[in-house]
């Protein structure tokens, strides 16, 4: 499959690195200035061990995974914005897909479960994370009503791990799995319409 190329595919990923950089660098002076302990390891109320911690994020990063298969399934409108998000990302390569999934992924977590969500509780940062996921032209859809539900199950495992680790493992998986899909289904089409 030819890569995408020029300035379309550069300013992609410039943005975005140059987004989720400034992003992580305001919630990283947040952590500094109140005393925030996102990345803490100890102090968790069930005192989870790092190898449940990663456990916890790979089931949330499946169980988040196959929901949006779902939504796909049975709402048209989850299948179009899927097609309209692979028209800008489904020609990335594997390495800039991965990289803009685990970056966003990150970030994201750092900012709604360790900075926001000590703030504003579980549902009032889920309802805030899904706010920020609209459909094309800015409306409502059922892809933000699968961020609502993303943001519950990510501010879950926070709530119960004490830890931003678990969210941000399911985050940075599900991201990249469905960054790598969209390119699998550009490149299926591309070989069907080549035929």
């Amino acid at each position: 499959m030819k890569e995408e190329s020029g300035q379309n595919g550069y300013r992609l990923v410039l943005f975005s690195t140059l987004f989720y950089f400034g992003l992580g660098g305001v919630s990283f002076l947040f952590t500094k200035i109140f005393d925030l302990q996102v990345f803490a390891f100890s102090d968790f109320p069930g005192s989870y061990s790092v190898i449940d911690l990663v456990q916890i994020g790979v089931v949330g990063g499946v169980v988040l995974f196959l929901l949006t298969l779902s939504f796909e399934n049975f709402f048209a409108s989850s299948r179009s914005i899927r097609v309209s998000l692979s028209k800008n990302f489904g020609g990335r390569s594997y390495v800039e897909l991965t990289y803009l999934g685990v970056l966003s992924g990150i970030v994201e977590e750092i900012l709604f479960r360790g900075i926001i969500q000590p703030y504003l509780g579980l549902c009032g940062t889920a309802l805030l994370f899904s706010a920020l996921h609209v459909g094309p032209k800015g409306l409502f859809s059922t892809w933000t009503v699968s961020a609502l539900l993303f943001g519950l199950v990510l501010g879950y495992q926070y709530r119960v791990t004490g830890s931003v680790w678990p969210s941000m493992i399911s985050h940075c998986l599900v991201n990249v799995a469905l960054f790598l899909r969209m390119r699998l289904v550009i490149k299926e089409k591309l070989n069907t319409s080549a035929m």
